[in-house]
């Protein structure tokens, strides 16, 4: 087998592993999210945090193109001035928490989109969203399993590669756009 062929059958592994019930689960929650009027915080780092701007896109005007209600989705990461004033005036760790405390409510859902699970400013943002009272989501890979586990449904990529793991966020995220436009 080649190269290229070992890598589609890794990635394809990789998506086969997502538990479906857990998938039809986080779909639910930002449904429900959608109609109490209620935002989702997306938040990632580097490779995730580009995945969390692609996610703002498709769920706020994407998932509206079959006439569904859009869902309104926020990238902290795409924030410049206010998370570089965050980092600066507080630290790096608390500029996601910040976000959250400052501007979050009660009705909305936080989205960590990590592959290990253990980024400073992820766990800081995970813990002030369950401290105000919103439901935290979370797709990580099997090094982040325990923020998965601690989450109000997280689930695992069984990968440990950083590549795959972010490939199957990224269907993840288009998967559940489709989903919210036909709902």
């Amino acid at each position: 087998m080649n190269e290229w062929m070992k890598y589609i059958q890794k990635n394809t592994e990789a998506m086969g592993s997502v538990d479906e019930q857990l998938l039809s689960d986080f779909f639910h929650v930002l449904a429900e999210t959608r109609e109490r009027g209620g935002k989702v915080w997306v938040l990632g780092n580097g490779g995730s945090a580009s995945t969390a701007s692609h996610t703002v896109g498709d769920f706020c005007k994407t998932s509206k193109s079959s006439g569904a209600q859009p869902l309104m989705a926020l990238a902290p990461s795409e924030m410049t001035a206010l998370q570089t004033a965050y980092s600066n005036d507080e630290s790096f760790s608390s500029g996601f928490a910040s976000t959250l405390a400052d501007f979050g409510d009660t009705k909305d859902v936080v989205w960590l989109i990590s592959v290990s699970g253990k980024s400073p400013n992820l766990i800081a943002a995970f813990n002030q969203a369950k401290d105000s009272g919103m439901k935290v989501l979370s797709t990580v890979g099997k090094p982040g399993f325990k923020l998965a586990a601690e989450s109000d449904v997280g689930i695992v990529v069984e990968s440990d590669d950083y590549q795959v793991v972010e490939n199957v966020q990224l269907v993840l995220m288009h998967w559940l756009t489709k989903l919210l436009a036909r709902n």
